[in-house]
């Protein structure tokens, strides 16, 4: 039997959920201080980006000399002399046709303003934040390629005889590297690999092995456009490369832009380099052509792979106009976007960017053939765009940005043995795990434990890093899209990914607890692409178990499978929790919880969650598969048992309190949770306040909320007033504080020194008969009324006491709540607080 400890901790038993929170705005707005920005190397020096508001007019662009600047905005003329600033100039091109939808977006609205580079970038930011019609202001953010270290060409390798040599006859295609793309096809033969360790993609071939209308932009550095192993699968803008040189062919806003566009350059020129040339052979290099090696949806050998367009978003040349990309991609045809970089140092994303990949994500596969700004015919094989981002390659447990962004898929990454490869970035914002090949760096695995494609110069080169998993994923992505898009009118982004998220193995059995639920669903498997719902309930949880730990549970069962014999999804947990004992009169909660699974059915899980103390909890258990069917519930039960009682403590003593005159106006008030607290309240004690005073003639105390003293000054003198504070157990902390009024009337009377010991209400809190204590009153009645927290008289009348000074008043006709006793003693009042459960 095989045991997975899976720990999630639950704050009183309520969901801690894994949303990914939308992200916000991180540049500088009018009306706040500027962030500060580090000129640390993840901000290009120099320049500065803003956003002008709607209604602003528009500025003129141009090189100028420094300190003449002529934008049009005199006060923004004036700001940007001040900095040196010698340029501005649009942030996004106007999209030729597209002119109007990207307004719709604002992309109008962005400027660049280029000024002494000696000047910090924060000290430009404050200069222009405040300036009216500025709407926006950020930095420009340095684009980051993830290179986990120099490639090992693949000729340099030592490649033993028994990889690929087991059963060459099952190969699918004839590319001579096939055998060493163990990512795709791992039958353990390297050493360290593990059979199994791979995508599956030899069944995901039997289906489909892409298709020409699904484009899949390469957004990294630039793809070898002309590489043997590439070329046939490159996108070619026909009207450009068939068109007039210098010239906007096809009207999209971009001249020459061939095989896609270098936003570095702002040039159709692609400059190649290694990065963006493996990226892209991983997505789609040309299959069975009998050279090189084969790429995720590279097709058969009949020009039927997936087009690959090249998006360069980084180069030797920076100018910080890397979002542009995706507006391009967008409007240009692609539907997936393959992303292996992020940013440095950053918690939310730029708005630029974040604009930009709305834009993305709404128009792609998508056409506004009238350019009135809005779409009104799909083109594509997929209405809407995917983003796929590589998570990084710093084994931190944060995944960075932009892959963090939950409008992404984020992608970590696996080694050739299943384990998580020592670079690889993890955490809860992780969406799947793919294979990245081991460290370069790691010497206990062999070089070809790296992940094999192509390479710019025409060659072929092993490189790892989460910047090699991404891709993985971006080519299954287009296996789906291929498959399910292209002919289907119907077929949406949203439909892609719930697709791609659904196809995965578990791999607890190799990863370890530490990181299950950290490195995404599961491993991605090209052959469960095509895995359809079953329509049919999984198995039931089976051999249930559930023990108390203090106020925690920790819930066990065994993993059942689900209608087509996989493990399933998760779990849910629908529980009741009923307080017992001294909670016995507590409010009922309820609640439904989700429980992610990562192990393989048939094994034991483990959940741990923290509840309440002395409560009795009924959960109803329901297994989850990928496609949201739901098993029979399975009841589990259990109590939590009592926690060690500690008395209440005194947090700050009241002293004496002076106040000048006697009246309304001269009310003072203390918040009693100030003054006290208690070691359990976190375990759901709760403090019951109480007031002692003789002294009403002189000053007048009251309780609001059950939680604030008042103390309002009705005649000249001195009083001294206790405060108790009571738990659940009974146990009691008093705090006495000295009323000094300086001025105003003489009092009525001065009684004796009164005996805090004297007048009690108990047990407190209560259920229903409540005990009031009160000493002098021995044999007497006294004239009493009650008060809810809103101050509504809720019982009145006469109390009787015995000879020991006891009365009892039934409450059990009260709401549970907090509740002021006050009694007329003549000539005293006796005042407590209660709390009826």
């Amino acid at each position: 039997m095989n045991y997975k400890y899976l720990f999630l901790g639950v704050v009183s038993l309520a969901a801690l959920s894994c949303v990914r929170e939308p992200a916000t705005d991180s540049g500088i707005c009018p009306g706040r201080e500027p962030e500060a920005v580090a000129d640390d190397g993840s901000v290009i020096s120099g320049w500065i980006r803003i956003k002008l508001q709607e209604d602003a007019a528009p500025l003129k662009v141009g090189v100028f000399t420094r300190g003449e600047a002529d934008s049009g905005n005199p006060e923004l003329d004036r700001a940007a002399a001040a900095l040196g600033a010698t340029e501005i100039r649009r942030s996004f091109s106007d999209g030729g046709r597209f002119a109007e939808r990207r307004c719709r977006y604002g992309f109008h609205l962005w400027y660049d303003i280029r000024f002494d580079e000696d000047v910090p970038v924060s000290r430009a930011q404050d200069g222009i934040s405040s300036l009216p019609g500025v709407a926006h202001v950020q930095p420009i953010y340095r684009i980051v390629p993830l290179d986990n270290g120099r490639g090992i060409p693949g000729e340099m390798v030592y490649r033993p005889a028994a990889i690929g040599a087991a059963r060459p006859s099952d190969e699918p295609f004839d590319d001579p590297g096939l055998p060493q793309q163990w990512h795709y096809n791992n039958e353990g033969s390297i050493r360290r690999a593990v059979e199994g360790a791979d995508i599956d993609l030899f069944e995901a071939w039997k289906t489909t092995a892409g298709d020409p209308a699904v484009i899949v932009a390469i957004m990294d550095g630039g793809v070898q456009w002309d590489h043997p192993d590439l070329a046939a699968n490159m996108w070619v803008n026909e009207a450009e490369l068939n068109g007039m040189p210098g010239v906007d062919d096809d009207g999209n806003g971009y001249v020459d832009d061939i095989y896609g566009w270098n936003t570095m350059r702002e040039s159709g020129e692609i400059a190649p380099n290694s990065h963006g040339t493996h990226v892209a052979g991983t997505v789609g290099a040309v299959n069975n052509n009998g050279i090189g090696v084969c790429g995720v949806a590279g097709g058969t050998g009949e020009g039927d792979g997936v087009r690959l367009m090249s998006c360069q978003v980084f180069d030797t040349v920076e100018s910080g106009k890397g979002a542009e990309a995706y507006l391009y991609a967008a409007d240009n045809g692609a539907v997936i976007s393959q992303n292996s970089w992020v940013y440095n140092n950053m918690a939310v994303l730029p708005q630029d960017m974040s604009d930009a990949f709305d834009y993305f994500i709404e128009n792609a596969g998508m056409d506004d053939t009238d350019g009135d700004g809005v779409n009104d015919v799909q083109t594509g094989p997929m209405a809407g765009g995917i983003l796929i981002f590589a998570g990084g390659n710093n084994d931190s447990s944060a995944i960075q940005q932009p892959a963090a962004d939950p409008r992404t898929v984020a992608v970590t990454a696996m080694g050739p043995d299943y384990t998580k490869a020592g670079y690889s970035n993890y955490g809860v914002m992780a969406d799947i795990y793919a294979p990245g090949g081991a460290d370069g760096n790691d010497t206990s695995y062999p070089r070809e434990c790296q992940v094999y494609s192509t390479d710019f110069g025409g060659g072929y080169v092993y490189m790892s890093g989460t910047s090699m998993a991404c891709p993985h994923v971006s080519g299954v992505a287009a296996l789906i899209v291929s498959h399910y898009g292209v002919g289907h009118s119907d077929f949406t982004a949203e439909q892609l990914k719930e697709r791609l998220l659904r196809s995965y193995r578990p791999v607890s059995e190799y990863v370890g607890a530490k990181y299950d639920g950290k490195l995404g669903v599961g491993l991605i498997d090209a052959g469960l692409i095509f895995l359809e719902n079953p329509e049919s309930v999984p198995g039931a949880i089976t051999s249930p178990e559930a023990e108390a730990v203090l106020n925690g549970l920790r819930l066990s069962w065994l993993v059942p499978a689900d209608g087509n014999g996989m493990a399933v999804a998760g779990f849910t947990v629908t529980y009741t929790g009923r307080g017992v004992g001294k909670f016995a009169d507590r409010e009922e909660v309820s609640e439904e919880l989700s429980f992610s699974n990562y192990a393989e059915a048939g094994d034991r899980v483990l959940y741990t969650v923290e509840g309440r103390y002395n409560t009795e909890y009924e959960l109803l258990v329901s297994a989850v598969d990928r496609f949201g069917n739901v098993s029979n519930a399975v009841a589990i039960a259990c109590t939590t048992g009592d926690y060690a009682n500690e008395k209440p403590r005194i947090t700050e003593r009241f002293g004496n309190i002076k106040i000048a005159e006697a009246g309304a106006a001269s009310s003072v008030r203390f918040v009693l949770s100030d003054y006290f607290s208690d070691p359990n309240l976190a375990d759901g004690d709760v403090l019951a306040y109480s007031i002692t005073n003789r002294y009403e003639h002189i000053v007048r105390t009251t309780l609001e909320e059950g939680n604030v003293l008042v103390l309002e000054p009705l005649a000249r003198g001195t009083a001294n007033v206790t405060v108790l504070a009571t738990d659940l157990d009974g146990e009691v902390a008093q705090s006495a504080m000295t009323v000094i009024i300086e001025n105003g009337p003489d009092p009525s009377d001065k009684p004796d020194e009164p005996s805090v010991e004297g007048f009690a209400l108990y047990p407190n809190p209560v259920a229903d008969l409540l005990h009031v204590h009160l000493g002098q009153a021995a044999g007497d009645s006294m004239e009493f009324a009650v008060y809810d927290a809103a101050a509504r008289k809720v019982i009145g009348g006469h109390l009787d006491f015995d000879a020991q000074g006891v009365a009892e008043l039934d409450v059990s006709a009260l709401a549970p709540g907090v509740y002021t006793f006050v009694g007329d003693g003549e000539p005293d009042t006796w005042r407590g607080t209660f709390l009826k459960r």
